[in-house]
């Protein structure tokens, strides 16, 4: 198993965090991949937005998906919404 460790602020997600993680999953497209962070919430987030701008993953089912983990906060949601326009 490789592992790979992209720290993420909290508080401020950065887009050079997002592309760390956009190019890791473009990379490994056809291998198994476990996405894990600490409370499932950062990574997730990155996971809907690697659904949502790279797998053409249909919005309302990609939202749908990350609510069942979390509901994001104003910074996570400011985060996609600059990311998503």
């Amino acid at each position: 198993m490789e592992y790979i460790a992209i720290s993420v602020n909290w508080e401020r997600p950065t887009m050079t965090d997002l592309d760390k993680f956009l190019q890791a999953m473009e990379q490994r497209q056809q291998q198994k991949i476990f996405v894990h962070c600490a409370k499932n919430m950062r990574f997730s987030a990155f996971v809907y937005l690697y659904r949502r701008l790279l797998l053409n993953c249909d919005p309302a089912q990609a939202i749908a998906d990350l609510h069942k983990i979390w509901q994001p906060n104003e910074t996570w949601q400011k985060f996609f919404d600059t990311k998503l326009s």
